[in-house]
């Protein structure tokens, strides 16, 4: 998910070269000034932070999300650095493509008639938070496409389940059919979801998506489909799997708004 989104914000911005010289003099403004609340942040981010981590990185992460992703400058401030709040907790850092942990993202709230950042865990982030908690010995979300099909099989049974993927190598794939998600339990013992068709899949995102005022789906199920389906399969192997409690709080707090900037605060009571 984390080079979608980053290609997504990318194709957003606000006409600027990185550096927030772009003309638009109310817009450099607004990120200088959140900037300066980032920098005064960073003794708070870091009492947050576990051991041996940098609070000066997480700003410079968010500094750059500022200035890549359209309307994030424009969100409530506290808003904005709420979601980084939790991000120093869960140790996830934001905006970076390469890791695809989390996102802070805007969205209109029409309630409140102004723009407010919500925290996207991506599904590499919730993987991190797998792997960390020592609970898994692996984890995977998997997409089969329809020239995948004759080397592809799930059949659940009493003394074992069966599982057989082998993606295609050569040619074209064709579309998307399913998704799905395994995982390894440390100790022993696995987890597989039943598969979700990509019809299923349209169904799940028409129902949770969020949408504007107009009723149409807004965020990154747009743009999109396969990562957040992928992310889908995680959450529901989440479900079944033993967590940590930094792998219930990413569950808790994903998609949501945090304006309590205390460093010891649960995430999840306060989003």
């Amino acid at each position: 998910m984390g080079r979608e989104l980053a290609s997504r914000a990318a194709a957003q911005r606000n006409g600027n070269g990185g550096n927030g010289q772009n003309g638009d003099g109310e817009q450099d403004g607004r990120v200088k000034t959140l900037a300066g609340q980032l920098e005064r942040m960073i003794p708070e981010y870091q009492a947050a932070m576990p051991r041996g981590r940098e609070a000066t990185q997480l700003v410079r992460d968010a500094t750059t999300c500022l200035r890549t992703i359209k309307n994030l400058d424009k969100c409530d401030p506290e808003s904005f650095l709420g979601s980084l709040m939790t991000c120093a907790q869960l140790d996830l850092r934001p905006g970076v493509a390469s890791l695809g942990h989390a996102w802070p993202l805007p969205y209109w709230d029409g309630f409140q008639k102004r723009y407010r950042a919500q925290l996207i865990v991506g599904y590499k982030g919730y993987i991190e938070l797998g792997y960390r908690s020592g609970k898994l010995a692996g984890i995977a979300s998997r997409i089969v496409y329809e020239n995948e099909l004759d080397d592809f099989e799930i059949s659940f049974h009493e003394d074992g389940d069966k599982l057989v993927h082998k993606p295609s190598y050569q040619g074209l794939r064709g579309a998307p059919v399913c998704f799905y998600s395994v995982a390894r339990i440390v100790g022993g013992g696995y987890s597989l979801t039943d598969p979700m068709s990509v019809e299923e899949m349209h169904q799940h995102r028409d129902k949770h998506a969020p949408r504007n005022a107009k009723g149409q789906i807004v965020g990154p199920w747009v743009d999109h489909f396969l990562p957040m389906g992928k992310k889908t399969m995680i959450l529901r192997n989440f479900a079944m799997l033993p967590k940590s409690a930094e792998m219930l709080s990413a569950l808790q707090v994903d998609n949501g708004v945090r304006v309590d900037l205390t460093p010891t605060a649960d995430a999840g009571e306060v989003t």
